[in-house]
């Protein structure tokens, strides 16, 4: 369900050009930033290396394992914290702690990957959710 890629060329080359995947991206502005800054689609940096994704076909399937798990998140709206697959979320470091505690108890489909992505956005300000 979760593919990573070593460059943007491998990408188009596996998935014919396609660019139906969400993107998990670590956010990697000060831990300091203001939420409303870390919000700004202006500072997104997409198809990043080190990113987790989910392509198009696998979608329905993480919605099922992973919706709720990832329901409390921040938008530009931070009083709307619900999970929507075509938004753009943003997961500070206390929401990847309840989402690490969260996928321990429960072990969905493929949470081995995914927990291992996450244990590395704590070294970082924590990280958004690209959606499609």
């Amino acid at each position: 369900m979760f593919v990573k890629f070593n460059s943007k060329d491998e990408r188009r080359r596996l998935y014919d050009n396609s660019t139906a995947f969400i993107e998990l991206q670590y956010c990697k502005m000060p831990k300091k930033t203001k939420v409303k800054k870390i919000l700004s689609i202006r500072h997104a940096k997409y198809w990043e290396n080190d990113s987790l994704y989910i392509y198009v076909d696998n979608i329905d399937l993480f919605v099922e394992y992973y919706g709720k798990i990832l329901n409390d998140c921040t938008y530009d709206n931070p009083k709307e914290r619900l999970f929507d697959i075509n938004g753009y979320h943003y997961y500070n470091e206390n929401d990847v702690e309840k989402i690490i505690n969260k996928i321990i108890e429960e072990k969905p489909k493929d949470y081995d990957k995914f927990l291992k992505w996450l244990e590395v956005a704590k070294l970082y300000n924590g990280f958004y959710f690209v959606g499609i």
